[in-house]
């Protein structure tokens, strides 16, 4: 059967009617969405800058009649800015927006056309080495067990590289509060913190980037914790990981002065640390015992000693704890009594 003229040109017309309307939803639609991503964006925007700087909290009265602070909740975390129309037309998923640790959620078909997406959490998984409880009970994904004893080797076995042609040496004592390190001993401090994150997993690695390089040796390597004023120096055997805490809060660098020593105070005995050595050594004659001590007791919160030394000798006070007396250059906000000074001793080094 033969279609007429007229019923081609209704036909052709409808057709043209029919492409027209689908072109007009197609532009319609293409408006509203990016509109509406628009929006989401602008909106995650005035969030994060609020977020950034959280606005004065508005002072009420508190139920006991004084001015109290009252803040509001933020919740701009919750948008989620869907992936732009060109990107929606390749089928690239990419969102904007996202929170860490948090992911979008599974979406159908008509959330993608609609722009409609929502957060959850990303995969938890749970460690039963840290929990009594089942894992199992939590509905999360198991953790697997951590071979700490293989990534405390990996780290060693790093450090051991990286030391192996140095020439052991002391840090250059100027540079040391600002940690200007050569490449070389940026490498082994890195790997010291490596070690210290195996041994000790509850610190960070921010807590340990603290850590001071002292001296690095073929085997051992001095370095310290700078948290307070009583931290004291670590030696780090670089074969086993084993660390040995020198005591002494008062700390002399001797290298500047051309004689590769550390020299420490400590409340009753001084100590020095010679380059590459496994532990440090009670300079002969200073172990003091009963009531004698190297502390003024002119501070509670750190070892106040008095002395003058050289690279090779040190002249020191030596105090009794038992009695107490005024002290006569004592500052009106400093410690008014102190311990009775009882001698000065000379000590080879």
């Amino acid at each position: 059967m033969r279609l007429s003229t007229q019923s081609k040109y209704k036909i052709f017309v409808l057709a043209f009617c029919f492409l027209a309307i689908l072109a007009l939803v197609a532009v319609a639609y293409a408006v509203w969405y990016s509109y509406e991503r628009h929006e989401k964006l602008v909106q995650s925007e005035v969030c994060k800058e609020t977020l950034a700087n959280p606005a004065k909290p508005t002072m009420v009265k508190g139920p006991d009649g004084n001015p109290a602070p009252l803040y509001t909740i933020n919740g701009c975390t919750t948008v989620v800015v869907p992936p732009t129309l060109w990107n929606l037309i390749r089928g690239r998923m990419v969102f904007d927006n996202v929170p860490n640790r948090m992911k979008v959620n599974p979406y159908s078909f008509s959330d993608i056309l609609r722009g409609s997406y929502t957060f959850g959490p990303t995969d938890i998984v749970c460690d039963q080495s840290a929990t009594t409880t089942d894992c199992s009970q939590f509905g999360v994904t198991l953790k697997p067990p951590i071979d700490r004893a293989a990534l405390a080797q990996e780290a060693l076995t790093r450090l051991q590289a990286n030391i192996k042609n140095v020439t052991p040496h002391f840090v250059d004592v100027s540079r040391l509060n600002s940690q200007s390190l050569t490449p070389e001993e940026s490498e082994i401090k890195d790997d010291i913190i490596g070690v210290f994150i195996t041994e000790n997993p509850g610190e960070s690695e921010d807590y340990y980037s603290t850590i001071w390089l002292i001296a690095v040796g073929k085997r051992y390597i001095l370095a310290s914790k700078p948290m307070a004023e009583s931290s004291y120096d670590e030696i780090i055997d670089s074969q086993t990981g084993k660390v040995t805490i020198i005591p002494g809060e008062s700390r002399y660098y001797l290298a500047s002065s051309g004689r590769n020593t550390a020299l420490y105070i400590d409340y009753q005995a001084i100590r020095t640390y010679a380059l590459d050595a496994a532990d440090a050594v009670i300079v002969p004659g200073s172990q003091l015992s009963g009531n004698e001590t190297y502390h003024s007791g002119t501070s509670d919160a750190y070892l106040a000693s008095i002395q003058t030394h050289t690279k090779n000798s040190i002249d020191i006070s030596i105090f009794d704890s038992s009695q107490i007396v005024q002290n006569p250059d004592a500052q009106p906000n400093a410690m008014q009594t102190m311990n009775k000074k009882i001698r000065t001793a000379t000590f080879l080094f």
